[in-house]
């Protein structure tokens, strides 16, 4: 899951994997569709606690993947996501 400008970032190296940028914007969202490799999916609700709103955000990542079928048990997913109080990498497994 990433911001406009990272998921753009990783898009340039043409990663051999999808990536979901997960936005909150509709132009922001609809902008990443013009960019190799990535999915935007828009995400409406907001949780005024940042770190819930990136669990709210992943989870749904994971939810659009899986439904689409390319998340699998199993995968491991890498987690990119740029905010005020920083940025986080880390991996999930699912």
């Amino acid at each position: 899951m990433l911001n406009f400008r990272a998921a753009t970032l990783v898009s340039r190296y043409r990663p051999p994997v999808p990536v979901y940028a997960v936005c909150t914007n509709r132009a922001i969202t609809r902008q990443l569709h013009l960019w190799r490799s990535i999915y935007p999916l828009y995400f409406e609700a907001i949780n005024m606690d940042w770190r819930e709103d990136l669990y709210d955000r992943i989870h749904y990542a994971v939810k659009c993947g899986k439904e689409q079928d390319i998340i699998h048990d199993g995968d491991l997913l890498v987690v990119v996501s740029g905010t005020t109080h920083g940025i986080y990498l880390f991996i999930v497994n699912i």
